[in-house]
């Protein structure tokens, strides 16, 4: 640790002293002495050097920095608490997803996300202790409430060099620890200005709940919708145009015969327009397209999830229909049939996919 000025101080009442509110003319009329170890101290005012407190003569042992940030920590802190404002802390809440129980593709692993949560501690607390007793523990400083004993306390915990014990921080103990570790006396001035924010190298909170009360719809997962219109033709928006968890339940087209939501793909086999002809099939639904032909064979534009991929019809030669018709033109060949192989293959997919109605 950096060697430490000391800009703090106690007076001879006990209160803290800030060396920037020491009048200069008044120094030597006070007694000031150190927060760490209660030996007399001079204010040094200078015009060159910034003001700081030093000990009147060489302390036996040493006066440790750790010491000094530690007690300065717990007291000014305990006046922030003891004052009016606010004393506000915020950490990181999970929510999860209103849409748990209604919505086919809820996952536990995704549809939940963090946010950060703020609180106001004196509307739970009203009383502020130093090295309290809390069980087998002593807390820095301890929080509770004078009119609702049985509400569970919190611990605040100042770490210059010594983090809080494994047997303190175990979640058996259901004990609630905000830890703070603090370097320097800038530190502390942070503490007292700004809340507790949650942050790896400055604050953790131990023991609290980290499950939010709030509820609303998220939107985590964006889902693959095939459209189909009464001519065979079928349309499945991609990347950007992607539905996402709060478009659902609503169509795209009012032109549309059939909407449907599916989970992303889970194998690469999948093709999402052989699978909602397939299902419309199934409905009733009455519709022609290339797609599910007999004497359509792929062309050597290969087929994705998202795309239905060029059709080519090897009747073209003997038959003289177009060569690569789109899905539409079924509706209106002669030689139109449905291959059943492939619609019984992917009728067997279907039963193993969630598969949503719109």
């Amino acid at each position: 640790m950096s060697q430490i000025k000391y800009h703090y101080a106690y007076d001879e009442n006990g209160d803290i002293v800030n060396i920037n509110d020491v009048i200069p003319e008044e120094r030597n009329s006070h007694n000031y002495r150190c927060i760490g170890c209660d030996a007399p101290m001079g204010a040094k005012i200078g015009q060159i050097r910034a003001g700081h407190f030093a000990h009147k003569s060489n302390v036996k042992g040493g006066c440790g920095s750790e010491t000094y940030l530690h007690k300065l920590g717990k007291r000014l802190l305990k006046e922030k608490f003891d004052s009016e404002y606010p004393f506000d802390i915020a950490y990181d809440r999970e929510v999860t997803c209103d849409q748990k129980g209604s919505c086919l593709f809820y996952r536990e692993d995704i549809c939940k996300e963090k946010q950060r949560e703020k609180f106001n501690l004196k509307k739970y607390y009203d009383t502020c202790e130093e090295e309290k007793a809390i069980g087998d523990f002593r807390a820095d400083l301890l929080l509770t409430n004078s009119k609702q004993p049985n509400r569970d306390p919190i611990l605040i915990e100042i770490q210059v060099t010594h983090k809080s014990s494994p047997s303190k921080i175990n979640p058996q103990k259901q004990l609630h620890i905000i830890e703070l570790r603090i370097q320097a006396e800038e530190n502390i001035i942070s503490f007292m200005e700004k809340p507790f924010t949650e942050s790896p190298d400055k604050v953790s909170f131990y023991g609290f709940k980290r499950q939010s009360d709030e509820k609303r719809q998220l939107s985590r997962r964006e889902i693959t919708r095939f459209c189909l219109y009464s001519n065979g033709s079928a349309h499945i928006p991609q990347t950007e145009d992607m539905v996402c968890c709060l478009q659902r339940t609503k169509r795209l087209s009012p032109h549309s015969i059939l909407e449907l939501n599916f989970e992303p793909p889970a194998e690469f086999g999948d093709n999402f327009y052989e699978l909602g002809y397939v299902y419309a099939l199934r409905e009733g639904l009455q519709f022609k397209t290339c797609a599910l032909c007999k004497y359509r064979r792929n062309s050597y534009e290969m087929m994705s999830f998202y795309t239905e991929g060029a059709h080519f019809c090897c009747l073209y030669k003997s038959k003289g229909t177009p060569q690569n018709p789109e899905s539409k033109q079924a509706s209106q060949c002669e030689f139109y049939r449905i291959n059943q192989d492939l619609v019984s293959r992917v009728e067997q997919r279907l039963s193993t996919m969630k598969v949503e109605k719109i």
